[in-house]
C-alpha cells in the first residue's frame, strides 16, 4: 500500500514536471523582420547585381523606376542598360523597400567636351573596366579632326585628337562588349573667332583718296588644309565723290597681333568708280592676327599742304613728303607682290589637286573639280594685280641682266591670258587643267621675280 502511495507521488511529480516543460516551451518568439539586403548598389553597364529580401514571408515583387537604365527580374537581379540613376523598390504585402542603383559606363573619358585650334591637338585619357574586350572610335566629320590611340597604361589608354579645320563634331567610342557608346564633343574654332576688327564710318576720306567708302559685309573664309593664315573677304561701295576726275581708291588694312605689333599691312583697292558702286577685295590675314584696323589712305594731294603746290608738298604738321599717286613706289611693289603671291599659292594647290586627280581615278573628278575652283582663285588675284596696275604710268621692267623686260602692265596681262578658257573646263578635262595649273604656276613666279626688279 505504502509502494503504491509512493508510485503515485512520483508519477504526480513527474506529470507536474512535464506539464511545467510543455508550458515554458509554448512561449511566443517574435520572427525576424523582412529586410532588404542592400539600399544602394554600383553595377556597369551590361552588368548585373543581385537584391533580396531577407526574412520573406510572401512574395516579393519588384520595379524599377527607370528601366531604360536599370531593369530588375522577378527574383531581384537588376541588370545596368545604360549609365544614371534608378530606384529599384521591393513589395511584399503591404511593405515595400528601395535600392537606389547608379550604373556606370565601362568606358569613361578624362573630358566629354574640348576646344582646339587648328592645327593643334589635346589627348583625352580614356579609362575601362577589365571586361572590356575593344573599344573603337568613330568620327562623326573627319574633316574636322583626326584620333589616334596611345599605349596601355594599365586599364587606361590616350586618344590624341588633332583638329584640322573650324567646325563641331563629335567622337564616339563603343564598347564591343555592351555595345554602350561614350561621346566626346570638340569644337575647333576659327583662326578669326576672336579677331578684333576696327572700321570707319566711312573710308578714304583723306586727299586726292577723299572719294568715301564704305564696308557692307566681310567675312573670313580658310581654304582646305590651310592652318595658321587666312583670308577676308571684304565688300564695300562708293557712297561719294569727293574729288572728281580720279578713277581708282585705295585703303590701308593694318594687321595686328596680341601685343598690338604690326604683323603686316594691306590695302583694299577700287577702280572705275561710280556711287553707288559695290566692290569687292580679298586679304590675306597673317597668322597670330588678334586686331585689323582699316585706316584711311594718307593725304597725298597738294590742297591741305604749307607749299600751295597742287602736285607735291608737305602736310600741315608733318614733315614727311607727299608722293604723286600715278607713280609707282615700295608699297605699291608690296602691293602688287601680295598679289602673285596670292595668285602663287592658288596656283600650286590647283597643281596639286590636278596631281591628285590624275593618280586617284576613283576620285579624279572631285580632284579636277578642286583645281578648277583653285585656278579661277588664282585668277582673281592675278586680275586684282592687272586692274591695279592699269590706272598708274606703266613701268618699265629690267630682267636679272639689266636688259629691258617689257611693261609691269604687259606682262600682268600676259600672265591673265595663261587662264583663257578657264571657264570652259569640266570635272572631266583632267590633263588640261593640269596643264593651266602647272603654267601658272610657273609664270607666277616669274611675275614676282619680275615685279621685285621694278624700276622706280
Amino acid at each position: 500500500m505504502k509502494s503504491v502511495k509512493k508510485f503515485r507521488a512520483f508519477l504526480g511529480g513527474f506529470i507536474l514536471f512535464l506539464a511545467l516543460m510543455f508550458t515554458v516551451g509554448s512561449v511566443d518568439v517574435k520572427a525576424a523582420a523582412p529586410k532588404l539586403n542592400k539600399k544602394k548598389i554600383t553595377i556597369y553597364v551590361g552588368h548585373t547585381g543581385k537584391l533580396k529580401v531577407n526574412n520573406a514571408r510572401k512574395k516579393v515583387k519588384w520595379t524599377s523606376s527607370k528601366k531604360q537604365i536599370a531593369a530588375v527580374s522577378s527574383k531581384g537581379v537588376v541588370k545596368g542598360k545604360k549609365a544614371g540613376s534608378a530606384v529599384i523598390t521591393a513589395a511584399a504585402g503591404n511593405k515595400k523597400w528601395t535600392c537606389k542603383v547608379t550604373v556606370r559606363n565601362n568606358v569613361s573619358v578624362s573630358k566629354g567636351a574640348i576646344k582646339i585650334l587648328p592645327g593643334k591637338s589635346k589627348k583625352v585619357n580614356i579609362k575601362i573596366q577589365k571586361n572590356v574586350n575593344n573599344i573603337r572610335f568613330k568620327i562623326k566629320d573627319p574633316k574636322v579632326v583626326s584620333c589616334k590611340w596611345g599605349k596601355w597604361k594599365g586599364m587606361s589608354i590616350p586618344l590624341t585628337i588633332t583638329a584640322k579645320q573650324s567646325g563641331s563634331t563629335y567622337i564616339t567610342l563603343t564598347n564591343t562588349y555592351s555595345k554602350e557608346k561614350v561621346k566626346i564633343n570638340v569644337t575647333v574654332p576659327a583662326e578669326w573667332d576672336d579677331v578684333e576688327v576696327v572700321i570707319p564710318e566711312t573710308i578714304g576720306e583723306q586727299g586726292y583718296e577723299s572719294n568715301r567708302m564704305k564696308i557692307t559685309n566681310y567675312s573670313f573664309y580658310q581654304p582646305f588644309g590651310w592652318t595658321g593664315s587666312y583670308y577676308m573677304h571684304v565688300e564695300f561701295k562708293m557712297v561719294k565723290y569727293g574729288k572728281t576726275g580720279k578713277t581708282n581708291w585705295g585703303e590701308y588694312v593694318f594687321f595686328y597681333d596680341k601685343n598690338g605689333n604690326i604683323l603686316d599691312k594691306s590695302q583694299l583697292y577700287a577702280s572705275a568708280l561710280a556711287v553707288e558702286k559695290s566692290f569687292s577685295d580679298e586679304l590675306l590675314v597673317p597668322e597670330g592676327t588678334a586686331k585689323i584696323v582699316f585706316m584711311e589712305y594718307p593725304d597725298v594731294s597738294g590742297d591741305h599742304n604749307n607749299s600751295g603746290n597742287d602736285n607735291g608738298g608737305t602736310q600741315d604738321g608733318d614733315n614727311s613728303s607727299t608722293k604723286d599717286p600715278l607713280k609707282w613706289d615700295a608699297s605699291d611693289l608690296k602691293k602688287m607682290n601680295s598679289y602673285a603671291d596670292k595668285a602663287a599659292e592658288w596656283a600650286k594647290k590647283a597643281f596639286d589637286y590636278a596631281s591628285k586627280a590624275k593618280k586617284q581615278s576613283g576620285m579624279s573628278q572631285n580632284y579636277t573639280a578642286m583645281a578648277i575652283t583653285a585656278l579661277k582663285m588664282a585668277k582673281s588675284h592675278m586680275q586684282n594685280a592687272y586692274d591695279y596696275a592699269i590706272v598708274k604710268e606703266d613701268a618699265n621692267l629690267i630682267d636679272s641682266d639689266g636688259n629691258p623686260a617689257g611693261t609691269l602692265q604687259e606682262h600682268t596681262q600676259e600672265l591673265l591670258s595663261v587662264f583663257d578658257g578657264l571657264d570652259d573646263l569640266t570635272n572631266t578635262d583632267t590633263d588640261a587643267v593640269s596643264n593651266m595649273a602647272t603654267d601658272a604656276m610657273t609664270k607666277t613666279a616669274a611675275y614676282k621675280v619680275l615685279t621685285a626688279r621694278l624700276l622706280l
